[in-house]
């Protein structure tokens, strides 16, 4: 069943871009982004962590890593999950942090983003 959510003007004119961009409906982007951050915060990783691990930071994934890798202490992951979800909830209210900083890609790179395909293989190239 379809609910309706308010989300920020921003936020909408964000996900709309990106959606385009990708092929994606307003819904399905923002879909994407919901289980996308679900994942991240269940693995206690932050948005700027997860863009670290993206350029190529090994040693902070492997931080990150051994310190969620405690699998028979999941009662441990699960409440430094809920308190770094609370301390960066908290910074959002407070103002020391805003709502936009927590996303994976800053507003104007969307917005001046180019789609490029590659080309089609044609029948005489060797293809898997």
């Amino acid at each position: 069943m379809a609910q309706s959510v308010r989300v920020s003007d921003e936020f909408y004119e964000m996900a709309q871009l990106a959606g385009a961009a990708l092929g994606r409906s307003l819904a399905q982007q923002i879909e994407y982004w919901a289980r996308l951050g679900a994942a991240m915060d269940a693995a206690g990783i932050t948005s700027q962590q997860a863009m670290q691990m993206l350029t190529g930071d090994t040693s902070l994934r492997d931080r990150v890593m051994a310190t969620l890798g405690a699998a028979g202490e999941p009662d441990r992951v699960a409440q430094a999950i809920a308190a770094r979800h609370a301390l960066i909830e908290e910074e959002v209210v407070t103002g020391q942090r805003s709502a936009e900083s927590l996303f994976a890609f800053r507003r104007d790179a969307i917005q001046s983003a180019t789609m490029i395909f590659a080309a089609e293989p044609t029948p005489s190239s060797s293809t898997w």
